[in-house]
């Protein structure tokens, strides 16, 4: 059993890693995902000794101290690294026995004299050796210099390595990089039949395919936190929609900057931040409307030079701000608009359900939508949207411009359909949005300064510092509610 709690690693002023905690029982698998810099392998650094820690690890309910590499390989944690850390001159079996020395300590004179007991222990590491190659199919290149191997049969040398070693644990990083789709299904099994001999294994990787396959939880980080996981299964826990690095320029100005979230299934997540911040930006080059420099990935497939309507008809649908009515069309019209880019998914909510949502719609399908007040045509956009089968909803600013009754019936039908649909929103209302999300990202002058559990954001002065700029202690600045609830427009968005 694997036990970390509340481990946090600072490199100087930067919190790489802050107060995860993480339990993996034997013969269970956890998946641990999230963008790059989140702190995947930092964590896995600091449990194996390699980084400098606080917090506590515990294998098979034996405290061990953080920081002793030897200690920790002794208590049985066994750990592959990003790239392959093979022997090239070496054979395939002599980089192997490298990783199955016995975690025993021999005597001091059958280690000194090769006493007929060293001998025995000898026999006992190549056995281990041998059982690990099968374990990974290399039996029959157990004499073959690793230098002559293909990449993908030199990762699993070094999978096979550790194996020979019996960990209690074992630790991958990155295991299927490089792997062609072949390989990557052998590692799945590797993995499986890892599982199946009882150890506890941690597998960060950014291929959600195989993750869903074997593991039995994902975990997420961002930010060095944890933020989604622990007890959750992972046919609700898988990765929608991963942002790395993401940067939007509008000529000379830098409207976003280096930004990187996560989007799981089931999951809602709010994008918090002051006017300007570049919100609507990420949802923009997201949806394809903004030209942008980073990565973005939905549902496994990266987005790159892929056009607005490709990406609305797989499935990532946006509610933009300001509703884009055609105000000439019929409700029941604008409605079926949104069917267009089913591209053949059945929609989780269709007309009827629509109505159902919005029961003032009902009575309205034949009226032109330029005759609806804002709050009824927000109703419609949501509708529009929802009828088009999004596999990710996003929305920008569904409050704006409502009245607080209209508004808290918009969320009140929000909330029904999170149950359902993964959702991005942008929103000025935080307290509305942080009692609707599951983890929450703060934007400020195009940069991430927050992201973490709404619980988090309320707990410290998050919210204060991302709109105005100062701590809670300054009485002499607005509140954060009024901040966070005024537009640039001078209206109340609540």
């Amino acid at each position: 059993m694997f036990v970390a709690e509340n481990i946090t690693v600072r490199f100087g002023g930067v919190v790489a890693v802050d107060d995860v905690s993480m339990r993996v029982e034997p013969g269970s698998v956890v998946g641990l995902v999230g963008p790059n810099g989140s702190g995947k392998t930092t964590f896995l650094n600091a449990t194996t000794g390699v980084v400098p820690a606080m917090g506590k690890l515990r294998i098979k309910e034996q405290e061990i101290p953080l920081g002793d590499s030897g200690r920790t390989r002794r208590a049985g944690v066994g750990r592959t690294f990003q790239t392959p850390q093979s022997f090239a001159e070496l054979t395939v079996l002599e980089n192997v026995l490298l990783g199955s020395s016995d975690r025993r300590r021999a005597g001091f004179w059958a280690s000194t004299l090769g006493r007929p007991a060293m001998t025995k222990l000898d026999r006992e590491r190549h056995d281990k050796a041998m059982a690990a190659l099968d374990l990974v199919g290399l039996v029959h290149h157990a004499d073959t210099e690793v230098e002559t191997l293909s990449y993908g049969q030199s990762r699993y040398v070094e999978f096979a390595r550790v194996m020979a070693g019996d960990p209690e644990v074992l630790l991958m990083d990155e295991p299927s990089a490089g792997l062609n789709t072949e390989e990557t299904s052998d590692l799945a099994d590797f993995v499986l039949r890892a599982r199946n001999r009882g150890h506890a294994v941690i597998v960060v990787d950014h291929k959600i395919e195989y993750l869903s396959r074997v593991c039995d939880r994902i975990d997420v980080l961002q930010t060095g936190r944890l933020i989604a996981g622990s007890s959750t299964p992972t046919s609700e826990c898988d990765l929608m929609l991963t942002i790395e690095n993401l940067h939007v320029h509008y000529g000379t100005t830098h409207a976003v900057r280096g930004v990187s979230l996560t989007v799981l299934d089931a999951h809602t997540v709010a994008l918090l931040g002051p006017n300007s911040a570049g919100k609507s930006s990420i949802l923009n080059a997201i949806s394809g409307l903004n030209p942008y420099e980073g990565t973005i990935t939905f549902d496994g497939t990266d987005l790159t030079g892929m056009p607005p309507e490709k990406r609305a008809r797989a499935g990532l649908i946006q509610v933009p701000e300001g509703r884009r009515m055609i105000g000439t069309l019929t409700v029941h019209e604008n409605l079926l608009l949104g069917m267009t880019a089913q591209a053949g998914r059945t929609p989780v909510f269709g007309l009827d359900d629509v109505y159902a949502l919005f029961p003032m719609l009902a009575d309205m399908t034949k009226r032109p939508s330029w005759t609806l007040s804002g709050g009824q045509q927000q109703m419609v956009a949501v509708g529009r949207a929802l009828v088009a089968a999004p596999r990710l909803l996003m929305l920008d600013e569904p409050s704006l411009g409502l009245s607080p009754l209209v508004a808290k019936e918009v969320f009140n039908a929000l909330r029904k359909i999170s149950a359902e649909v993964p959702l991005l929103l942008v929103e000025q209302n935080s307290n509305a949005a942080l009692d609707l999300c599951s983890s929450v990202t703060v934007i400020r002058t195009g940069r991430t300064v927050f992201q973490g559990t709404p619980q988090q954001a309320r707990g410290g002065d998050v919210l204060h510092r991302a709109y105005l700029g100062h701590d809670r202690e300054d009485h002499n600045a607005p509140d954060a509610h009024t901040a966070a609830t005024t537009n640039d427009r001078g209206s109340a968005d609540v």
